[in-house]
């Protein structure tokens, strides 16, 4: 499976298990979730740290973004990263010259479903409550949105794409019925007018001033 196949089955998959947490729920505590989750000072790892006040919670915050950076940044710049470019646009030409494909997929994934698992936790920890109805397709289409907004062939992408549709969506909180409208309106806007994501800002910048700067240059001169 791959493309948007494997991005309906993953769908599917994930759906299937909010629901059986759903139904079970002396295991999973059914709809209405888990109360009383401990704060992060009860783990081993945070036993030494008070967090009694949220500037806590905003430490391990950035702590583990800085983690989530670091692993992406490596995976992205790093040999690894190379390979997964070369699967992306051509996957039986990478899979001819000796790439184990499956390996790689399988990597790539285990190792941004534990960044996500961290998130979740994270999230757990802090509002010390978790239930399914947090996780509904709702959260996934966000997600998607942020990373296609921000652009998908660089990892800053999704950390674009996340602060200025989040931006956008608190400015946009206070038009009520409206809110979705121009919400989804300006996510279309972005595609449109930046098909690659807002990554590509300053590459079209720097294209639009230089072709600005030879037609001025070539009106000079026929002056």
């Amino acid at each position: 499976m791959k493309g948007v196949y494997f991005a309906i089955i993953t769908w599917g998959f994930a759906e299937s298990l909010r629901f059986l947490y759903i139904k079970v729920e002396k295991i999973f505590g059914g709809p209405s979730g888990f109360f009383g989750i401990p704060e992060p000072g009860s783990l081993p790892f945070f036993k030494q740290i008070d967090f009694s006040e949220k500037i806590h919670y905003y430490y391990l915050a950035l702590a583990l973004l800085s983690l989530t950076l670091w692993v992406l940044n490596r995976m992205e710049n790093a040999r690894f990263g190379l390979i997964l470019a070369g699967i992306r646009e051509a996957d039986s030409l990478a899979s001819s010259v000796g790439v184990n494909i499956m390996k790689y997929k399988v990597a790539t994934f285990a190792i941004c479903s534990g960044l996500a698992g961290m998130g979740g936790s994270f999230y757990a920890h802090y509002t010390h409550f978790i239930s399914p109805n947090d996780f509904t397709i709702l959260l996934t289409i966000h997600l998607a949105m942020y990373a296609v907004v921000g652009g998908l062939n660089k990892f800053s992408g999704a950390i674009i794409g996340t602060v200025v549709l989040s931006i956008a969506g608190e400015f946009f909180a206070g038009y009520g019925f409206y809110q979705m409208l121009l919400f989804s309106g300006l996510t279309v806007l972005i595609l449109l007018v930046f098909p690659g994501g807002l990554v590509e800002l300053p590459k079209a910048t720097r294209f639009a001033w230089l072709k600005f700067f030879k037609k001025w240059k070539k009106s000079a001169i026929v002056t």
